[in-house]
């Protein structure tokens, strides 16, 4: 009831967010709101290398849980020629064959290529996250809705999960489950990135979406 009273009196965020922006040079407008959206780019391809470093995480439970060969496409015999072979047993000396060696090696890459890159998504974040907030480096900024943000993140992982669960769908159905879980760890992780973005969207819209928030760095 005193939240409804105060906009009565006041008026809707908005139309003071509009009166307020009034004020400012349109080239401002542009220039602020292109950084804005430019900060919500880098914010979403961090959120999208860390999903891989996420998924990185799932294939790795999934490979000592169900088996390598769920997550990495077993190497047919005689596949692999000479040396490579000697290369896959310098990295897994112990494996009783060169498609076995190649199996691991191959599972190595998938685990370790997607840790690294989600890893690379962390200071993407701290970097936008830190600049949008009160950081030195943008010191005037017309903030984009704060719908905005989760809404982009959950548009991206709605798309993956269908993508990747289709995917696994149909090559557990007509190849078998050999390297099906390569996808269904992808489709896992975009589903877990979808809830959480969809929720943060909910409570963004509730506080009141599309109101833009002038911000000014300390």
């Amino acid at each position: 009831m005193a939240r409804r009273m105060a906009v009565e009196n006041f008026g809707t965020p908005s139309a003071l967010a509009l009166e307020f922006d009034s004020v400012i040079p349109q080239r401002a407008r542009i220039i602020s709101a292109s950084v804005s959206l430019a900060r919500f780019c880098v914010l979403l391809a961090g959120f999208a290398f860390v999903a891989i470093g996420v998924s990185g995480v799932i294939a790795l439970a999934l490979g000592e849980t169900v088996g390598i060969s769920f997550v990495t496409d077993p190497v047919a015999v005689g596949s692999v020629s000479a040396d490579r072979c000697a290369d896959f047993f310098g990295f897994h000396p112990g494996a009783t064959d060169c498609e076995e060696a190649a199996l691991l090696h191959h599972y190595d890459e998938l685990i370790e290529y997607r840790l690294v890159e989600g890893a690379l998504g962390l200071p993407a974040i701290a970097a936008a996250w830190a600049t949008g907030v009160r950081g030195p480096i943008v010191r005037r900024l017309i903030a984009l809705p704060p719908t905005t943000l989760p809404a982009m993140v959950a548009g991206l992982f709605a798309v993956t999960t269908y993508l990747a669960l289709f995917i696994a769908i149909m090559e557990g159905v007509f190849v078998g489950s050999d390297g099906s879980g390569e996808m269904l760890s992808n489709a896992l992780t975009s589903m877990i990135f979808f809830g959480f973005s969809s929720v943060a969207f909910l409570i963004s819209a509730d506080r009141g979406s599309g109101v833009r928030q002038w911000t000014v760095g300390g």
